[in-house]
């Protein structure tokens, strides 16, 4: 997370100073949102501030929109193409486990959308 916080300190500066920033999307991975999240107050208020859009995925809560972080972004697909097509750079930060990428890997085009997915 520590890399993460300091794209967003960054961000948030220079959109202080007048500089215009891009859209920022980011992913967070966790088992429930109000008790897992590191840093839910500083992130909170990047999101108010308009520094970047979180979204989360949480693995114990029942019901929840996306359960596992690579599930994220594709039911969030219409935000990361519109992201992809003011050429937003990609940085991902998970644990190299095959489960993580199951389902989120290059594969063939999903729903013509530009996402990528496999069969898993």
């Amino acid at each position: 997370m520590a890399p993460f916080r300091g794209f967003l300190q960054e961000r948030e500066s220079l959109g202080a100073k007048g500089v215009p920033i891009a859209t920022s999307l980011l992913f967070l991975g966790c088992r429930d949102r109000e008790d897992d999240r590191l840093y839910a107050d500083e992130l909170k208020a990047y999101e108010a501030d308009g520094v970047a859009t979180l979204i989360a995925a949480c693995s114990r809560v029942k019901g929840y929109p996306h359960r596992y972080i690579q599930h994220a972004p594709q039911a969030s697909a219409t935000l990361v193409c519109e992201a992809m097509q003011q050429d937003a750079a990609v940085l991902v930060c998970a644990t190299p486990r095959p489960s993580a990428r199951r389902g989120c890997s290059p594969g063939r085009p999903s729903a013509g959308r530009g996402i990528t997915s496999s069969s898993g």
